[in-house]
């Protein structure tokens, strides 16, 4: 029977997956387990865009409690219309090979189950690690579904303290399409239905035919399933930290205590509010910040931070438009990052407050703009190459007015649009997305030349 996920998910299971990166992978064999913790993926889904796509119709359903229907019926339109529907001839990059895969509604309900239960289970983890003081024991619940699996019927009941290594080889989910859970127990409620010993281990060496690689895998777990709960943060922090170590101390200084100056009168909520966020932004972000030596300046308005836009008119926008009717730019005028507070709605004047979600995707947005300015990311050939090959697909599409204007600014002469481009992709990598939350899809070559070079700067950060 599917599971109708009815009831919003705890902050911790939304928290696991939008963590995650994305990684392109032709067979879940391709895709190391330490890998499937940090990163999304879908196997044979070999274009980043039509896997961002799943990645956030997923993340959707995630934070708004969608149901499995739903879920499809808002997705399947979108992978039609870019030719990922049904049956499709994909090259297997590890044979050469040009295979036929199938995307189908069995294949979305397995895509969306896994990802519910995986981040549903990761998250009930960190509670658990939380509160192993009040609740030191858990019970497995294992025979909870018509497909319950043998070995796990076995575990049924089973209680261990919450510490116990056998946890880590066995915590749910540790198969396709299992349901099983488990309870957190107090030492009295544990010890009135009495603790057990951990089963002993039974386990055999698995050979992936894909890389060669070996693994010892207990029994009841399968091979795409066997790495500990917990690891996504494990290793989060374990790689921040190894690459905060590896930089030069000046670089170091700047990642570890990034702060936003208040210079503009900004209230003094939003400052704090704005610098808990740039805390949170992910270390490559922090990384390429530090290499472009620009601050982060906030006040009311953007003229307020930098007074200089008073005078001057931002260029892509219609006639009428001021630098208060937006809340972000990067400035090669003293190396500045400006968010502001507030701005002004355009043409009516209202004055509109910047959130939180979108405070992240503006310093993404923005760090990527000085990033560019820096390094000059955007005249690399082979992203030039791309998006110029975007560019030609567009001509002659017919779209909304309100997209057209997205299309035109982010075509801009001058290599205007193309920065425009690189920063939004940037940001939507980092799942930061502020206004043209279409680029993906209207330049997906430029996308997927980016994304390699962003997977590129991650490995030297």
């Amino acid at each position: 029977m599917t599971p109708v996920f009815k009831v919003l998910p705890p902050a911790e299971a939304v928290k696991y997956f939008e963590q995650k990166g994305m990684h392109i992978g032709f067979d879940w064999r391709d895709t190391e387990n330490k890998a499937h913790a940090v990163s999304f993926t879908a196997a044979k889904i070999t274009q980043i865009d039509v896997l961002q796509d799943i990645r956030d119709a997923i993340e959707k359903a995630k934070k708004n409690g969608t149901t499995l229907e739903q879920f499809k019926k808002d997705l399947i339109p979108t992978l039609a219309k870019k030719g990922w529907w049904g049956e499709k001839e994909v090259i297997d990059e590890l044979t050469g090979e040009v295979k036929t895969i199938k995307i189908n509604p069995a294949r979305l309900k397995t895509i969306f189950e896994t990802n519910l239960r995986v981040s549903y289970m990761e998250g009930q983890w960190a509670r658990i690690q939380d509160h192993k003081k009040t609740f030191p024991y858990l019970r497995y619940d294992g025979c909870n579904s018509k497909e319950s699996r043998p070995t796990h019927c076995g575990w049924n009941g089973l209680v261990l303290a919450a510490d116990d290594p056998w946890w880590l080889a066995h915590y749910p989910v540790k198969e396709w399409g299992c349901k099983c859970n488990v309870k957190s127990l107090t030492k009295s409620q544990a010890e009135k239905v009495g603790v057990d010993q951990a089963p002993e281990e039974t386990y055999t060496n698995w050979t992936n035919p894909r890389t060669g690689q070996t693994q010892r895998v207990p029994e009841g777990v399968h091979p795409a399933f066997n790495y500990p709960p917990g690891q996504w943060q494990q290793h989060l922090e374990k790689t921040a930290q190894e690459r905060l170590s590896a930089l030069p101390a000046n670089l170091r200084e700047t990642i570890s205590t990034p702060e936003v100056s208040n210079i503009g009168g900004a209230s003094p909520a939003f400052e704090e509010s704005l610098n808990k966020t740039l805390q949170n932004l992910p270390n490559v972000a922090l990384g390429a910040l530090a290499r472009t030596g620009y601050e982060i300046q906030t006040g009311k308005f953007l003229p307020d931070i930098l007074p200089h836009l008073k005078e001057s008119i931002p260029q892509g926008y219609e006639s009428g438009y001021s630098w208060y009717n937006t809340d972000g730019m990067a400035s090669t005028s003293g190396k500045v990052i400006a968010i502001a507070e507030t701005m002004k709605a355009f043409p009516s004047g209202k004055s509109l407050i910047t959130s939180p979600e979108r405070a992240r995707g503006l310093l993404l947005h923005e760090i990527a703009h000085a990033y560019d300015l820096t390094m000059d990311i955007s005249g690399n050939p082979d992203i030039l190459s791309a998006y110029e090959r975007d560019k030609k697909t567009l001509i002659g599409l017919k779209v909304s007015q309100d997209i057209q204007f997205e299309l035109n600014y982010m075509q801009q002469a001058n290599k205007k649009g193309i920065r425009e481009v690189v920063a939004e992709l940037f940001a939507q990598h980092f799942n930061g997305k502020t206004a043209q939350s279409l680029v993906a899809t209207f330049f997906p070559q430029t996308a997927q030349v980016l994304f390699k070079h962003l997977q590129n700067l991650m490995e030297k950060l």
